[in-house]
């Protein structure tokens, strides 16, 4: 019975109560088992969408805090590129140092130097399932849904954040580790190189910072692990030995700590030159068929996916020389 056969039929039973000769106690019976499904129902609704009257067709308000809680529990998710298209994308990309040029009145458009290229996005599935009893809807709604939407949110945050760092594109989104090719030499230099057996160096910073071009430094940041930003980078001092990371930040540029960055290993880069694609964003889905026997319920956070670095230009890393 649907939500509004329900509404339909409790109202009928208002009615028949008030009919000579009705049968009150089987009436009473009926009104509560459908109040009590009904109520059920409205929880649900509440936590997964909701109808706020009769005649208003399904919403998922709870969409906005799960984007607002995974933009709060990462930090490089909020940064990079991010698109809504169902099924599958193709992105035209053109290198930012094609620039645009003047041109005199009437003469013709010369065409633009560099070919431009498209990245196609698949789409990845992620999932995470949350088991909690029964019992535990004994919570005010409010609290229940918070409950719900951390664990999964949390979760799923942690294997996006994952992705863009170092996701293998096998079955998942392609990291920019994994995705940009970085060179020492060659037309574009993108990786500068310590010391094998060393740390990276005031000089390396300075010479990776000289390697990304001008126009991705105004949305760049620092990317590396929390064992190498505090053993290794907030170490570094400048030539005149004042510590070279302030506040947070190098060169005024945020440092952004990941753990799937291996250690002493530094990326440079614009993050909005990564674009992940959402064919499907985060959902919340219950079920308690599986549960049935142990009283439990399930909770699947899903979600379909793929991301990838647009430009390689746009990333430069600072690693340990192999020899």
């Amino acid at each position: 019975m649907t939500r509004q056969e329900m509404i339909t039929r409790l109202k009928a039973i208002q009615t028949e109560m008030r009919s000579e000769g009705a049968d009150i106690e089987a009436l009473m019976s009926e009104a509560t088992e459908l109040r009590a499904k009904l109520d059920q129902l409205e929880a649900r609704n509440k936590l997964f969408g909701g109808l706020p009257d009769d005649n208003t067709p399904d919403t998922n308000p709870i969409q906005n805090r799960i984007i607002e809680l995974l933009e709060q529990r990462t930090a490089l998710y909020p940064l990079i590129t991010r698109s809504n298209v169902p099924g599958a994308l193709k992105v035209p990309v053109e290198s930012a140092g094609s620039a645009a040029a003047w041109k005199t009145e009437n003469d013709a458009i010369a065409g633009t130097e560099a070919p431009i290229t498209s990245i196609s996005f698949a789409g990845y599935e992620l999932v995470k399932l949350v088991t909690v009893s029964i019992a535990a809807k004994l919570m005010t709604i409010d609290a229940f849904e918070t409950f719900i939407v951390n664990q999964i949110v949390r979760k799923m945050s942690i294997a996006i954040e994952a992705a863009i760092v170092s996701g293998s594109g096998v079955g998942e989104p392609t990291g920019i580790l994994t995705g940009v090719t970085f060179a020492i030499d060659g037309a574009a230099p993108n990786k500068v190189e310590f010391t094998k057996d060393g740390v990276p160096t005031y000089d390396n910073i300075m010479d990776a910072l000289a390697l990304l071009p001008g126009d991705y430094h105004a949305n760049a940041v620092f990317v590396c692990s929390n064992k190498t930003k505090y053993k290794y980078i907030r170490k570094i001092k400048d030539n005149d030995g004042r510590p070279f990371f302030d506040q947070g930040m190098i060169d005024g540029k945020k440092v952004i700590v990941n753990d799937r960055v291996p250690d002493k290993k530094v990326l440079i880069c614009d993050p909005s030159y990564y674009q992940m694609n959402a064919q499907k964003e985060i959902s919340i889905d219950i079920s308690d068929q599986s549960g049935f026997r142990n009283a439990q319920i399930d909770y699947r956070g899903y979600a379909v996916m793929d991301g990838k670095p647009l430009l390689k230009e746009a990333f430069v890393l600072i690693d340990e020389a192999v020899a």
